[in-house]
């Protein structure tokens, strides 16, 4: 059967993962282009708010649904139960289903409350209730990835979302330019309606995989099936949809508190819009590559915790944390060395560089964070995680409030460091004791050392002028530096270096 094939190892499932997603960050990285230069800061403002209202609806419909999908299909896959894997697609399906039906109905029905109290914009209305529209689909696409991660179909799984992305883009930009007009709510209307038929498109595609799978596999009830996916869900969701309203509530305070500060609402508005819709998609940029080895860390930690292979966890967790501070080092410092150039590249304005190069050390702990807290969900630490979750966006919301009314984006910057921080080194500290880990201090700091290095020998040469130039200069420099110096040094471990090399080959996407 197609999912009890030989599969790829979990590093060459990350480096073809990686590639998808880096493509999928550059074409999302371009849309977010187009949509500045045509909305302006301050209708990116709005729609951000608006994204924000419908990721909260998202999160009451699928909280915890995708993990609670690969942990399950994962634990039955290694005990080889194709059954048992159909069995747990169905029950995370019908509850996906059920909740997002549940969130839809209240998002349409109080779209005009949102649009008007939290939006301060009723012409809103419109591109929330289309929100509402889609989130079943959200939902199951949610779930069908989920069994696709579990079972190793990672290019079943980049192939498809590689296509939903592209066919979003084209949607998008047709409604934008032919329907949408100057208008900002109908341009909030054609990203959504774009996204939300790519979308529909990709579960059809999907579904259509998933019953080719299971042609021949009898239908059964696995056993406890329900009670194992409410110990996995119910937990988990309860926290994601908790953090998932804090997270709205400080999107909402971000305006408010710079408002109250002494902007006006439109100068507060455009600051907001250019924090996340071109600061934070640059930022973010680089963890595509971590973000995707977190997302295969999950079901492959799950299976090796249902064989008791403790050896094999051990290993994998101190090799993802090795690699993993070498990563964000570099992409640190390439980022702060990049801000200003891609600012002006990308958007046209000098201030996203500055705020990109303010924020750019923040990604030590960004990107890692997401790394350890796959691998402490992996090991069923889900309740743990929650807690951490809760505690830290709570800080972030108090801090908000306190800070960002007397002293504006200075205040934004000092909380997001505080929770941001505080959760990583509380998410580390769990993993490291669950698996009776210690932290190796010198390969963090010699990883932190040849990426300080090399971003000095990028300013040893001259500067060029144009942006361009130097966005080619600092990229060609950089990495001529820092190979040479990781080998030096020994930050990568001998092993780390032969998975690697081992994993390359695996980039011509051809099965062994």
């Amino acid at each position: 059967m197609i999912f009890l094939r030989a599969k790829r190892s979990i590093l060459q499932n990350a480096l073809l993962l990686t590639c998808a997603h880096l493509f999928l960050r550059c074409v999302s990285l371009l849309f977010q282009t187009v949509l500045a230069r045509r909305l302006g800061a301050g209708s990116m403002g709005l729609l951000q708010l608006l994204l924000s209202a419908g990721a909260l609806a998202a999160s009451l419909a699928m909280a915890g649904v995708r993990t609670a999908a690969t942990c399950l299909c994962a634990q039955e896959l290694g005990g080889g139960r194709p059954a048992g894997i159909r069995a747990a697609v169905r029950c995370c399906a019908q509850y996906a289903l059920a909740a997002s039906c549940a969130a839809g109905l209240a998002l349409w029905l109080l779209a005009g409350f949102v649009a008007e109290r939290w939006l301060h914009d009723a012409s809103a209305v419109p591109a929330l209730r289309l929100l509402a529209v889609f989130l079943p689909a959200s939902s199951l696409c949610a779930v069908l990835s989920g069994y696709c991660t579990a079972c190793s179909h990672i290019r079943r799984l980049a192939a498809l979302e590689i296509a939903e992305q592209l066919l979003a883009l084209l949607l998008t930009l047709a409604l934008l330019f032919f329907r949408a007009g100057d208008s900002p709510a109908r341009c909030c209307c054609a990203v959504v309606l774009g996204s939300g038929l790519a979308e529909l498109a990709s579960d059809a595609a999907l579904y259509a995989l998933f019953r080719r799978d299971f042609a021949g596999v009898p239908r059964v009830r696995a056993d406890g099936m329900r009670a194992r996916f409410r110990r996995l869900c119910l937990p988990l969701g309860l926290s994601e949809c908790l953090r998932a309203g804090l997270g709205t509530l400080e999107q909402f305070l971000i305006p408010w508190g710079l408002v109250l500060s002494g902007l006006t609402r439109a100068a507060a508005l455009s600051r907001y819009g250019l924090l996340r819709g071109m600061v934070f998609p640059l930022l973010m940029f680089p963890a595509a590559a971590l973000f995707s080895l977190a997302e295969l860390l999950v079901p492959e930690l799950a299976r090796c915790g249902a064989a008791a292979r403790t050896e094999r966890i051990r290993s994998l967790a101190a090799a993802c944390l090795r690699v993993g501070f070498v990563w964000t080092a570099a992409a640190a410092a390439l980022l702060y060395l990049l801000a200003d150039p891609l600012g002006l590249l990308l958007y046209g304005n000098p201030d996203v560089g500055l705020w990109l190069r303010l924020f750019a050390p923040m990604a030590l702990f960004l990107y890692m964070d997401a790394l350890v807290d796959a691998m402490n969900k992996g090991l069923g630490r889900q309740a743990a995680c929650a807690r951490i979750n809760l505690l830290t966006s709570g800080l972030d919301v108090l801090l908000l409030a306190l800070l960002l009314p007397r002293l504006g984006m200075a205040g934004y910057c000092i909380s997001f460091l505080a929770a941001h921080l505080l959760n990583f080194a509380l998410s580390l500290r769990l993993l490291l004791r669950a698996l009776k880990l210690s932290l190796r201090v010198s390969s963090a700091c010699r990883a932190a050392f040849c990426a300080l290095l090399a971003a000095g020998a990028c300013r040893c040469f001259p500067v060029p002028a144009a942006p361009l130039a130097q966005a080619a200069l600092f990229s060609a420099v950089f990495p001529a530096v820092l190979l040479p110096m990781l080998a030096l040094t020994r930050a990568l471990a001998p092993e780390d270096r032969l998975r690697l090399r081992r994993a390359v080959p695996a980039l011509d996407f051809h099965a062994k």
